[in-house]
């Protein structure tokens, strides 16, 4: 099946595949902004590792499907519409009937990715609508993975806010530190986080801007190198090159019969003079 391909009028250009509608490269200036990994599968049954993942109808374990995530990112969406610098795909619950016992709701997802009207800006929109007759619970998540050199990057905005800390099994704590720089493995979910989270490459003047609308939680996650051994669809040391910022609810939904919910992420790429980054 045929990558879907958008390109922006400054150059930019975006890979979204129908599996899983999932975004596998985002290119700004002939530099790569997300991370795939090189063991990664593009097929059934195993999800993409790398790009964006779209976590639906759960985020982790926060739901009532027995896999990681929901399946949304396992299944092959629909392509609605397709322009130039756009592109519109979808997946309803007929489309995966296997999940039907596990999550027994009707339902659509619409999702829409753009290149931004800004240089160097990716848009996604996503659009959930109950079309049942009971109320319908969810979580969601873009599980975005940034290209970053992990040990450098600094992903800032955080500090004082509480979170989930993941490897001591979801024991809240308070952020102390100004930024977030991975030296082991971090996994973290940020409850109500501000809707502009930055991640700065101060040594090559790069600046990855990721923002969100009505998405209140924020996960920053590197496996490390103990995890990333274990994973088989992620090579040992790739790592280092990575940083997940995932804008994420994670409190459940409950979609009444007939509503529609609507968030977005968008992520930019900003350049500036190397050890000179500007103020968020």
């Amino acid at each position: 099946m045929a990558p879907i391909r958008l390109q922006g009028k400054e150059g930019e250009k975006i890979t979204v595949r129908r599996y899983g509608a999932h975004v596998t490269s985002f290119v700004v200036k002939g530099r790569e902004a997300l991370f795939v990994s090189e063991r990664a599968v593009f097929q059934p049954p195993k999800a993409i590792r790398g790009g964006v993942p779209i976590c639906f109808p759960q985020f982790s374990d926060l739901g009532s499907v027995p896999q990681s995530h929901g399946f949304a990112r396992n299944a092959t969406w629909k392509l609605v519409k397709m322009q130039g610098d756009r592109a519109i795909l979808s997946l309803k619950h007929e489309d995966v009937q296997e999940w039907q016992e596990a999550y027994p709701h009707q339902w659509e997802v619409v999702l829409e990715v753009s290149v931004g009207k800004e240089r160097g800006k990716m848009c996604m929109k996503v659009r959930v609508t109950n079309r049942g007759e009971e109320n319908m619970p969810f979580t969601f998540a873009f599980h975005t993975y940034l290209r970053v050199d992990a040990c450098c990057a600094r992903v800032e905005n955080l500090k004082g806010l509480e979170y989930w800390d993941n490897t001591k099994n979801r024991e809240t704590k308070v952020d102390q530190e100004n930024h977030i720089s991975p030296y082991s493995e971090v996994d973290r979910v940020y409850l109500n986080a501000p809707d502009n989270i930055r991640v700065v490459e101060n040594s090559t003047g790069r600046e990855i801007i990721v923002r969100k609308r009505n998405l209140p939680s924020v996960v920053v996650w590197n496996p490390w190198q103990k995890k990333a051994v274990a994973l088989p669809d992620m090579g040992d040391l790739e790592y280092r090159g990575m940083i997940c910022v995932e804008p994420a609810i994670v409190e459940p939904i409950q979609l009444k019969p007939g509503e529609t919910w609507e968030a977005e992420q968008s992520v930019e790429i900003r350049m500036f003079e190397p050890g000179k980054a500007p103020a968020l």
